[in-house]
């Protein structure tokens, strides 16, 4: 959502600063910036999440997002190094409605390339994985362990009664826990 209202404010803005330098009588410049400004903005703080993907380097992701959104800035020394050298031949109006590419390919990547799922907190993949394991535990594992069904040892090998299940069987229990609450959250 925030991508999407982030790209229409970017294209807004966009579009009125190329009118304001194309149509004298028109003076959009304060709105432009304001609303170049709030698509920036829109576009930014929701990818701080990427960092959720990835919790053990989420310091590094944060770190880097920001730098480039820093860096982001340099585009408008880029551009005023083209109106330069081209003798301003790369009128702002030409840089702003060509900026319009922007926002497109943003909204674009939005609906093809991006997840349409946020990315899971720690505690909420925590949390599904509670609910997972107690869900398998009350169905399956009680059925199981109450008709005294065969069980197969780690080695998969010999069968063993609900006697004689030893704590490797009960990591096997958790390690089948965690493949089904993978499937839950797919």
């Amino acid at each position: 959502m925030c991508a999407v209202l982030g790209s229409a404010f970017l294209a807004a803005g966009a579009l009125l600063m190329g009118y304001a330098f194309k149509l004298p009588e028109f003076d959009g410049f304060v709105v432009a910036n304001v609303m170049l400004a709030l698509g920036g903005t829109f576009i930014f703080l929701p990818s701080f999440q990427i960092a959720n993907a990835f919790p053990k380097y989420s310091g590094t992701i944060v770190a880097t997002v920001t730098g480039a959104f820093d860096a982001s800035a340099a585009v408008f020394l880029f551009y005023r190094l083209a109106y330069q050298s081209s003798n301003g031949a790369f009128t702002p109006q030409k840089f702003f409605f060509g900026y319009l590419a922007v926002p497109v390919l943003i909204f674009v990547a939005q609906f093809t390339i991006m997840s349409p799922d946020n990315y899971k907190t720690m505690p909420e993949l925590e949390q599904k994985l509670e609910k997972a394991e107690n869900v398998f535990e009350d169905v399956s594992l009680s059925n199981a362990l109450d008709q005294d069904v065969p069980l197969l040892t780690p080695d998969r090998s010999t069968p063993q009664t609900k006697n004689s299940v030893t704590m490797k069987s009960d990591a096997c229990v958790r390690a089948v826990v965690n493949i089904a609450s993978l499937s839950l959250t797919s």
